[in-house]
């Protein structure tokens, strides 16, 4: 492909092995890093963030599959997304998914929530 003039090089890093199963659960652990529910859009079962401008093209969306939602990203949208999440987006994208899900499951057991993070370590505390 001519890189020339008029002509751009896009690729997209797709996170098959990366999956979360839940649609709400992934829309916690999105908000828990930052970004606002308003922009995660649900486009026939796909989500999409919109409304942020990262470095590349600005495609942050999650694929629905039979495995649950695969992440993809513009490559040269990575960086940006890892220097706003200092551990790494993926790194921080699957912890927050998991303290989001122990989260619900307290809900539903209706218990009391708390968390607390000290260093690497989050602590999840369920009482009910």
């Amino acid at each position: 492909m001519p890189c020339g003039r008029g002509w751009v090089v896009n690729s997209v890093l797709k996170y098959e092995q990366t999956t979360m199963k839940d649609r709400d659960t992934l829309i916690a652990a999105l908000v828990a890093l930052g970004f606002d529910a308003k922009h995660i859009e649900d486009r026939g079962g796909n989500l999409r963030i919109s409304g942020y401008r990262f470095d590349g093209l600005n495609d942050l969306a999650f694929t629905k599959t039979d495995k649950g939602y695969s992440v993809q990203f513009d490559e040269r949208d990575q960086a940006t997304l890892d220097r706003l999440h200092r551990k790494g987006f993926l790194v921080g994208l699957k912890t927050q998914y998991s303290v989001a899900t122990i989260e619900g499951m307290a809900r539903t057991m209706k218990a009391e929530v708390r968390t607390r993070t000290s260093g690497n370590l989050i602590r999840i505390t369920a009482r009910g």
